[in-house]
């Protein structure tokens, strides 16, 4: 398939790919994301990451409703001002949507730039799950219902750090395959 003025597939003999240009393209990418998300939060306080609030909810269902928790979530300045450049982006690059997309948004931001331009490289070349050559199943969480997962960015994280160590053990004449399942 021809995107440009580059040829992209889904998969190849390693030596083949330009997996390093994909990652360098990423972190540009995720540069250029990072200095938004700066310049949309600017003067907003931290904001505590969903995890707490689901955790919350999940101690206490009848006590604390999830609606009450994506209330709360939402509610936070940092958020709020996610969603404010959200409404008002026109054209430009949107953070998010739905609110697994603004947790995700925030733990990955919050992370600090490196961290975050590091996951975004490692993640151009990686799907949401890995078959090692061993038949090892490498993965951030457990896709669940409505194609939720249990992952936390913190998982993510691990995934792309374990799973890009496989990539780059692997002899220049492997070839990787890119699978993409519906359940």
């Amino acid at each position: 398939m021809r995107d440009g003025q580059r040829w992209c597939g889904a998969g190849g003999v390693l030596h083949a790919l330009d997996l390093s240009g994909m990652r360098s393209a990423a972190a540009t990418a995720a540069h250029a994301a990072y200095r938004r998300w700066q310049s949309t939060v600017a003067g907003t306080p931290p904001a505590t990451p969903w995890q707490e609030y689901i955790e919350r909810h999940h101690g206490d269902p009848g006590g604390y409703p999830l609606k009450t928790a994506d209330d709360d979530f939402r509610a936070q300045p940092r958020v709020q001002a996610l969603i404010g450049h959200d409404l008002y982006a026109g054209s430009a690059p949107r953070f998010g949507g739905p609110l697994y997309s603004y947790a995700s948004v925030v733990d990955g931001y919050q992370a600090g730039q490196q961290v975050y331009v590091t996951y975004r490289s490692r993640q151009a070349v990686l799907g949401y799950a890995l078959l090692t050559l061993d038949g090892q199943w490498l993965a951030p969480g457990d896709v669940g219902r409505w194609a939720t997962s249990t992952d936390t960015f913190a998982d993510r994280l691990t995934y792309t750090e374990l799973a890009t160590a496989h990539l780059e053990s692997l002899q220049p004449r492997c070839r990787l395959v890119g699978i993409t399942c519906h359940g």
